[in-house]
């Protein structure tokens, strides 16, 4: 009879234990969600793809696979910084100073304004991002319409 009660008072020992646990576990507060800014920020993004319609004229590039665009998309690179400053380095691999801010609260438009030696302006919408990518939509005048999306920069090991 005794091995019978340490054996009952053993196993509500290890049951009372691992309720509490997991009670412990369930009051454990959940990470919040990372806002845009923190998914944006700290990373150098590439260009992965972009889509163009020039007065109806559609055009494609996939990093490493197509380019019907007559624009080598590989060297551009943009890092974001908190402070809303960055760097944009172009096409040609001339690096920039670049300012960038959300200009909508819900964060879906963006503004990119990068510095000379050929200093321009990018007005960003439907802007999603997410850990692994960014993409925007971007018009220039009545007939250039612009859809890109890029990835954080794979280092080389």
């Amino acid at each position: 009879m005794k091995k019978f009660s340490t054996l009952v008072f053993a196993s509500l020992l290890i049951a009372a234990v691992f309720s509490s646990c997991q009670k412990y576990i369930d009051r454990l507060p959940e990470k919040p969600a990372r806002t845009k800014t923190e998914m944006l920020v700290g990373k150098n993004w590439e260009v992965f793809e972009v889509l163009r319609n020039i007065e109806e004229l559609n055009s494609h590039y996939i990093k490493d696979s197509l380019n019907t665009t007559n624009t080598d998309y590989s060297r551009i690179r943009l890092s974001f910084r908190a402070d809303g400053t960055g760097v944009y380095i172009d096409e040609e691999g001339v690096s920039h100073s670049s300012v960038w801010r959300f200009t909508t609260a819900d964060e879906r438009n963006m503004e990119l304004t990068i510095s000379p030696p050929a200093p321009a302006t990018f007005v960003w919408n439907l802007v999603e991002i997410s850990d692994s990518s960014f993409s925007n939509t971007t018009a220039f005048g009545p007939n250039i319409l612009v859809a890109a999306r890029y990835t954080p920069v794979e280092i080389q090991k």
